[in-house]
């Protein structure tokens, strides 16, 4: 620095009843981001319900022929493609995948990775290789249904993210009171020290 500039030698401080404050409302951010992560959760469910029952009702729509028209055996004939919503490993997964009952009647279920790759990666699927699995009928409502579904995704994770950081400021704020708390009580200390107050690094 030069003759012209000032020199700041400490921390920008709060008292420690403003310290004290915003910790509470760093805690109450933290509480009201996991409420939204929590009502993100129940819109991924109510769209799961949304989608089978649409599809239950285009398969009924496509089974039964219009007036004049010859019934098509394989018109209403059922889908594998589903929709799942599940807790995973403190996560949420809004996942696709196939269900086919062999001839034993056991039913096989195979999941649908996410697309790894491009746009949209992590949050969707590749819409071509998903639609693959879906029959003509229902191929438009896969297609809405994933792209409301990427949505949800994306809207969760940057709610998670948010989250996180808040809880980290908790902690550094936690530990920083209590630090200036055990300062305060230490032989010689003044009371009432202000919250961050201390030389910056490197400028001593």
């Amino acid at each position: 620095m030069n003759g012209n500039t000032p020199q700041n030698t400490s921390l920008l401080t709060l008292s420690p009843a403003e310290a004290t404050q915003g910790l509470e409302e760093l805690r109450a951010i933290a509480a009201h981001l996991q409420l939204a992560e929590a009502l993100v959760e129940a819109e991924a469910t109510a769209l799961m319900t949304a989608f089978r029952e649409a599809r239950s009702e285009l398969r009924n729509q496509v089974a039964i022929p219009n007036q004049g028209e010859v019934a098509d055996g394989k018109a209403g004939k059922y889908s594998p493609l589903n929709l799942g919503v599940r807790a995973h490993k403190g996560g949420l997964e809004i996942y696709w995948f196939t269900q086919n009952k062999s001839s034993t009647g056991r039913t096989a279920y195979r999941y649908i990775p996410l697309a790894r790759g491009g746009k949209g990666a992590g949050y969707g699927y590749h819409m071509s290789g998903l639609l693959t699995h879906a029959r003509p009928y229902e191929r438009e409502l896969v297609r809405e249904t994933e792209r409301r579904a990427a949505a949800v995704r994306a809207k969760r994770a940057a709610l998670v993210d948010l989250r996180r950081a808040s809880l980290r400021l908790v902690k550094q704020y936690e530990e920083q009171l209590a630090s200036d708390q055990a300062a305060v009580t230490e032989p010689g200390s003044i009371d009432a020290q202000s919250f961050g107050a201390g030389p910056l690094p490197g400028y001593t």
